[in-house]
């Protein structure tokens, strides 16, 4: 899956991940794919700002799902119920638009798969 990266002041993919500065911020978007099984998944950590730092599944434009960090550097899986989105043409965005405390999101191992999806 490709990515395209869009930050503030940062110079590559390595350094936005590493950078422990919560000031800083960005955008990473997915190509878009196609959905071809019953769940989105992924690995989601840091801070709890909805709205400004989350991970957003986009369809025409629209956000469809979004989730966000629950304030701890530790990774939980999250499963999306993207069955209603089958054939659908989507993009995932990882957004950090926050600043200061917890200011920041972190994001692993996105698939599509065939589990049942966590509430």
């Amino acid at each position: 899956m490709a990515w395209a990266l869009a930050t503030a002041g940062v110079a590559d993919v390595g350094e936005a991940f590493e950078a422990v500065a919560d000031a800083s911020t960005g955008r990473l978007a997915s190509a878009p794919f196609v959905v071809d099984r019953p769940t989105l998944e992924f690995l989601l950590g840091g801070g709890r700002h909805p709205g400004r730092a989350e991970v957003r599944l986009m369809n025409g434009g629209q956000i469809v799902r979004r989730a966000t960090g629950r304030q701890q550097e530790r990774l939980r899986r999250v499963r999306w119920d993207v069955s209603d989105l089958q054939g659908k043409s989507v993009t995932v965005e990882v957004v950090d638009e926050a600043t200061g405390p917890w200011g920041h999101i972190l994001f692993d191992d996105l698939r599509l798969t065939g589990s049942r999806a966590i509430p």
